[in-house]
């Protein structure tokens, strides 16, 4: 919808709706810290909010189709957009501008996820069967693994920033990524496709 809801995980009740989307809202993603939100459009369009006041803070453009994916780095300054036009760019918060484009996936970008001990890696995920994992000090795709099934989530494991989670198809794959990216294992018991984790 054009909304994103907050909700307090204790209680479960709702606690803030950002509502000033023209477009359907994708990929609502609170910083680290609380205080910024930011989520991508149907438009193509990335914006960022102050999480307290509602207030819109940046609007980054430059995708061509929808951005299915914004994630925070562990910097809290930099933040990572994943498209249907099969791009992943970063953006610089501060300065207001993209620092860097992508370019690796042959389909929709729909998943992806920030390196927790590391601002410079992020995984991404897309419709092309493949998790690429990007370093921003190469410019460059570092690794690309096979999914065998278009990715639908992917996340670092807390505490294991080299251990990377992904799930698409029925399966949920395990990645040892400081091991060059060996599968440790695959976990297949969904009857349908695994689309969050």
């Amino acid at each position: 919808g054009t909304k994103v809801s907050l909700y307090d995980p204790r209680t479960r009740t709702l606690t803030r709706q950002h509502s000033r989307f023209q477009d359907v809202a994708y990929s609502g993603e609170l910083r680290r810290d609380g205080k910024l939100l930011a989520a991508g459009g149907e438009q193509g369009l990335i914006q960022v909010f102050d999480a307290a006041s509602r207030t819109l803070l940046r609007q980054f453009k430059g995708h061509q189709k929808p951005v299915r994916l914004t994630r925070w780095s562990a910097d809290k300054v930099h933040l990572l957009s994943g498209s249907d036009d099969v791009t992943v760019r970063l953006w610089d918060i501060t300065a207001g501008r993209m620092v860097h484009r992508f370019d690796g996936h042959g389909d929709y970008v729909r998943a992806g996820a920030a390196c927790p001990s590391s601002a410079d890696l992020f995984a991404t995920g897309g419709y092309d069967h493949v998790i690429k994992l990007w370093d921003t000090r190469a410019r460059d795709c570092v690794m690309t693994l096979d999914n065998g099934a278009p990715v639908e989530a992917c996340v670092f494991l807390p505490g294991r920033s080299t251990v990377l989670v992904t799930g698409g198809g029925t399966e949920v794959r395990v990645w040892d990524v400081l091991g060059g990216g060996k599968p440790v294992t695959c976990m297949g018991n969904h009857q349908k496709t695994v689309t969050s984790l």
